[in-house]
């Protein structure tokens, strides 16, 4: 079978298509991973929010499970098409957009930041950031 240009990673994405029936022994644990996955950036927001970076008003919950939806289909496309997606720049340009839209100053990402994104899914570990 090939793995495509992810490596393990191709299976480790046939096996959590496969886990999407709630019969299979995979299930709890991929359920698990995203609702950690989405606690963890729910609270980063929420702390956030408290500081007063971002708007009062920000469903940090849903925008954690928004990014973790977007990640997973920009990994998805260039999964399909490593050399027409450019999945650094579409996760920067995502990430600025939103925090345009979140941010009290209404600031997106500084031109030099990197966001330092890693995926941590059944044990993998693969560095997305934005150099």
């Amino acid at each position: 079978m090939h793995e495509g240009p992810v490596g393990g990673e191709g299976a480790v994405r046939v096996l959590l298509a496969e886990a999407g029936d709630p019969g299979h022994p995979a299930h709890a644990f991929f359920v698990q991973c995203y609702a950690d996955l989405v606690e963890v950036g729910a609270g980063a927001l929420r702390e956030a929010v408290a500081s007063g970076e971002l708007k009062p008003d920000t469903d940090c919950e849903a925008l954690a499970e928004e990014f973790a939806a977007v990640m997973d289909g920009i990994q998805l496309q260039w999964a399909l098409d490593p050399t027409g997606v450019d999945m650094s720049a579409r996760t920067r340009a995502y990430l600025h957009r939103l925090l345009r839209s979140i941010t009290v100053s209404g600031a997106g990402l500084p031109s030099d930041a990197h966001t330092g994104l890693t995926c941590s899914h059944a044990g993998t570990d693969s560095d997305a950031r934005t150099d």
